[in-house]
């Protein structure tokens, strides 16, 4: 009885190690100017230090997903962020948005792989929403290449 009970724990323990994904989703995947990096750590762990460098930079969480180890985070855009960059009108529905996922990395062992985003949408989650990535564009780019810094410093692979 002890042995099964021993067993049942362990499985418990390991189960969640093996749902890592094995790569990102091929919504994020697909975009051209994504950030990837790879850090050691537990990967529900390095999820919720995303979160709190994302709060710290003002976004609001929007959706997260603790099985697939993916998060949207938004906060407002600014006139000055909207009319030069995406050349749209400025309508105060559009939104900065983050975007992070974890899978397993291929190398080193036990490590994992996030990939993230940096985009501005209008009309998030409408029919008839406008998405701009800005993944190649400054200062965004340095501010999520600084966020990823910071998790990577806190979480080496090994």
């Amino acid at each position: 009885m002890n042995r099964l009970f021993a067993t049942l724990v362990l499985l418990t323990l390991a189960v969640p190690a093996l749902a890592v994904p094995g790569r990102a989703s091929s919504r994020i995947r697909n975009y051209r100017d994504r950030f990837e990096v790879v850090v050691g750590g537990p990967a529900g762990v390095v999820l919720d230090s995303l979160a709190a460098e994302a709060a710290r930079a003002g976004f609001t969480q929007v959706s997260r997903d603790d099985v697939k180890l993916r998060m949207r985070w938004e906060k407002a855009a600014t006139p000055e962020e909207v009319e030069p960059v995406a050349n749209w009108t400025y309508e105060d529905t559009e939104r900065r948005r983050f975007q992070f996922e974890i899978a397993q990395a291929k190398k080193p062992a036990g490590a994992f792989t996030i990939t993230a985003v940096t985009s501005l949408v209008a009309n998030p989650d409408a029919i008839d929403e406008k998405e701009k990535d800005l993944g190649k564009l400054q200062p965004w780019r340095d501010e999520m290449k600084a966020i990823l810094a910071r998790v990577q410093a806190a979480f080496p692979a090994k």
